[in-house]
């Protein structure tokens, strides 16, 4: 790999399984869009690949004290327990 290739991701903080997921995710909107592959089932499910695989989101962030929130996922998975 190239070493600008290798800085880019050090500094989007993205990783392989990230840009694999995130093209899966593009591949399943297009599924969805443009053939029209169970639409309503493929484009929640794409969308949400696609919002926790963006670098640096912080969807999963546990709550940081001090007024600081955290992620959306994180207050989700809080009702499991």
């Amino acid at each position: 790999m190239h070493e600008w290739v290798k800085q880019l991701l050090d500094f989007a903080a993205i990783t392989i399984p990230h840009i694999i997921m995130l093209g899966i995710s593009c591949f399943l909107l297009y599924l969805a869009i443009k053939k029209g592959f169970e639409p309503l089932l493929l484009v929640p499910i794409a969308f949400g690949m696609l919002l926790t695989n963006l670098p640096l989101a912080g969807l999963m962030e546990p709550h940081g004290g001090h007024g600081q929130p955290g992620g959306l996922l994180w207050y989700f998975f809080q009702g499991e327990r």
